[in-house]
C-alpha cells in the first residue's frame, strides 16, 4: 500500500486542507472517475486522442515534478518523513475501483511524486529561499491540471476535439 504524508499531496484528497489561499483542490478521485466517465463516452476511434488530451496537463505537472527532482534522484527518501507526525495517508487501491480508467490510474503516481519533492526540497539547506516557490510550482501545476478537466471534457463530448466528430 502506498503512502502519502505532506500537506501538499493530502490537499488532493482531503477536503479539509487548504493551501497557499486558495480553493480546496480538486479531489484526485472524483478528479479520475469524471476523466474516466469522459474516456468511456467517447467512441473507440477516438478514445487515443481522449486519453491523450485528459493526460497531457497532469504530464506537464508530472514533468515540472521531476524536474525539481532530479538533483535528487539517488537519495535516501524514508527517514525525510519523519518530521510529519500526522499519521500517513494510505492511497486506495486502484485495482478495486473498477469505475476508474487504467489510463487514469498514474494520477496516484504524481501524488506520490509530489510528495517525495515536497519532502526533498524541505530537507534541502541549499534551497533556502527559493523554498516557497519550487514546492508551490509543484503543486500549483497538478492543482491546475485537475481543474482543467471540466474544459477538456466539454471539448471531448461536443467534438471540438477531434474536428468535430465525436
Amino acid at each position: 500500500m502506498r503512502t502519502i504524508h505532506t500537506p501538499q499531496a493530502k490537499a488532493f484528497l482531503d477536503t479539509e486542507i487548504r493551501l497557499y489561499k486558495r480553493q480546496p483542490a480538486s479531489q484526485m478521485i472524483p478528479y479520475m472517475v469524471r476523466a474516466s466517465e469522459t474516456i468511456r463516452s467517447t467512441s473507440m476511434a477516438n478514445r487515443a486522442a481522449a486519453i491523450k488530451l485528459i493526460a497531457e496537463p497532469m504530464y506537464l505537472a508530472w514533468g515540472a515534478i521531476h524536474r525539481e527532482m532530479r538533483p535528487y534522484f539517488f537519495s535516501d527518501i524514508d527517514g525525510l518523513f519523519a518530521p510529519y507526525k500526522e499519521q500517513p495517508f494510505e492511497l486506495p487501491n486502484l485495482e478495486e475501483m473498477p469505475h476508474i480508467h487504467a489510463g487514469m490510474h498514474y494520477c496516484f503516481d504524481v501524488l506520490v511524486d509530489l510528495d517525495r519533492v515536497t519532502a526533498l526540497l524541505q530537507n534541502d539547506p541549499s534551497v533556502g529561499d527559493e523554498l516557497t516557490n519550487k514546492v508551490f510550482d509543484c503543486w500549483n501545476g497538478v492543482y491546475r491540471a485537475t481543474s482543467r478537466l471540466d474544459g477538456i471534457a466539454k471539448r471531448i463530448r461536443n467534438g471540438k476535439a477531434f474536428n468535430g466528430t465525436t
